[in-house]
């Protein structure tokens, strides 16, 4: 007989998983156009701390392996509807 296994996990818990096994299913690096953390931080004149509370809130990034990468564009349209730039 077997046991269920319950998970709990946020939605951002699942997001992350799920963009990290894709990015791992299809073995193949982020999108030409995403850059690095440190890279997004000197784009929108942010510190690290700032990028990381916005990727919280929901500004759209892509997990691979341990790292973050953004899509400069995408993440610029989601400040855009927060009125935050």
């Amino acid at each position: 007989m077997s046991e269920t296994l319950h998970i709990i996990a946020t939605r951002e818990q699942l997001r992350e998983l799920l963009q990290e096994l894709l990015c791992e299913e299809r073995e193949q690096e982020p999108p030409i156009d995403a850059v690095t953390a440190a890279e997004m931080c000197r784009r929108l004149s942010i510190s690290r701390s700032t990028l990381h509370r916005l990727r919280h809130d929901g500004m759209p990034s892509l997990k691979c392996g341990s790292e973050f990468r953004y899509e400069p564009e995408a993440c610029l349209a989601w400040l855009r509807t927060r009125g935050s730039e």
